[in-house]
């Protein structure tokens, strides 16, 4: 497959100094026009913690909980008459599962860009022209692979959250990737480590830590609040606990309160399994069907 030339820079060890003004979708991570307001609305509600006992299983290494996530990236373009629009951003992920030749990646849903495309043209309707997404893997030999297909909640509350898949043949594990067990949050308590990785501003591999400040309920969904530093770019990445130096998958980065300190939020990653998805193919042909059935716009594929 042919990238986009946005995407196919992930190949490039200049990532990071290429991608650092391409960040469009995490504007939840610093609170800018995407839901820090309407978020201050909503009920939240303070969960007791958890057991604080390391799960019988999941552990990851260090080193493997590095290698469980990825860098994305993505791109599309709506042709208008006069001046087409057009997006490029990043995001992170973390690898959920294999079946076969897929790999299953869990990320944001507003890293799909989706979110910005469907609000790009208000007064018409959408002709898609581009939409492309793909994931660099960050073991071996920093392998970019092509997203073939994403799904997204199908029906009521859902978390910000999305799911890839990419072609797994010739990626070999435990050398390109780790796959990350999604554990329950009733492991998670006040004051544990977290750790936080992703590609903050394209930087591939970058890891913060802190700890585990709350874990609260948001209008029924479940968050982790954490100090770990989380910035434009580790949106859709994981956050570990560590527990008895292993580490354990228990939260997806996702927004920071603007004009505050460590006060950062990640959704409980078992909220993936309480949800039901539906799937599209990442290209512009998929992307009318998205934005169709699940923001109601009116689009096609640019003639």
């Amino acid at each position: 497959m042919k990238f986009h030339p946005h995407l196919a820079i992930l190949t490039s060890l200049a990532l990071p100094l290429l991608l650092t003004s391409c960040i469009s979708p995490p504007k939840t991570d610093d609170g800018e026009g995407t839901g820090v307001e309407e978020r201050a609305k909503e009920t939240v509600v303070l969960e007791p913690d958890g057991t604080d006992l390391p799960p019988t299983t999941g552990a990851l290494t260090a080193a493997q909980s590095r290698l469980a996530t990825v860098a994305m990236a993505g791109h599309w373009k709506e042709r208008d008459l006069v001046i087409s629009d057009e997006s490029d951003w990043t995001g992170s992920g973390v690898v959920i599962s294999r079946t076969g030749d897929t790999l299953r990646i869990l990320t944001n849903r507003h890293c799909l860009g989706l979110d910005d495309l469907a609000t790009s043209e208000l007064a018409s309707q959408l002709d898609i022209e581009e939409f492309e997404l793909a994931v660099a893997f960050m073991g071996g030999d920093k392998v970019v692979r092509p997203v073939a297909r994403f799904a997204m909640h199908s029906a009521g509350p859902a978390p910000d959250m999305a799911i890839l898949e990419v072609d797994a043949r010739k990626l070999q594990a435990g050398v390109d990737y780790v796959i990350a067990p999604i554990q329950g949050r009733e492991m998670v308590a006040r004051g544990q480590r977290a750790i936080a990785i992703g590609a903050p501003s394209g930087l591939i591999g970058t890891e913060t830590q802190g700890i585990i400040s709350a874990r609260r309920m948001i209008d029924g969904v479940g968050i982790i609040q954490t100090d770990a530093a989380v910035n434009p770019g580790n949106s859709g990445g994981p956050l570990f606990v560590e527990l008895a130096a292993q580490r354990y998958l228990c939260g997806l980065n996702t927004f920071g309160l603007v004009d505050t300190v460590g006060l950062n939020f990640a959704y409980c990653a078992d909220e993936h399994a309480r949800q039901r998805w539906s799937w599209f193919a990442a290209d512009p042909a998929g992307a009318v069907k998205a934005l169709r059935e699940r923001y109601g716009a009116s689009a096609r594929v640019a003639p």
